[in-house]
């Protein structure tokens, strides 16, 4: 295309609707990529967060079960002594 030629309207108009559908093209690519990236690293932080909170409700899980067997422990030494006491008291 000779620089110095004169375009028409119409010849601009084509050559600058190319423009903005490349340059919408490569920025949506952009932008496409970017999401990704974001979502991955978003994806990534809550299962990290997940494997904590997973770890710590495990523990507190533990920790629940080993109250509920010391606190058995303790009723069952309860009833016994005071089976024993009653015992002592019925008996003349």
């Amino acid at each position: 295309m000779d620089e110095n030629k004169p375009v028409t309207q119409k010849q601009l108009s084509a050559a600058l609707d190319s423009q903005k559908t490349e340059i919408l093209d490569a920025v949506g690519g952009m932008l496409r990529e970017a999401l990704h990236d974001t979502e991955t690293k978003l994806l990534k932080a809550f299962f990290q967060y997940q494997e904590i909170a997973n770890i710590r409700l495990h523990k507190l899980t533990t920790d629940v079960s080993n109250v509920d067997t010391s606190s058995d422990l303790r009723l069952n030494n309860l009833e016994q002594r005071i089976v024993q006491i009653e015992k002592r008291i019925m008996m003349p």
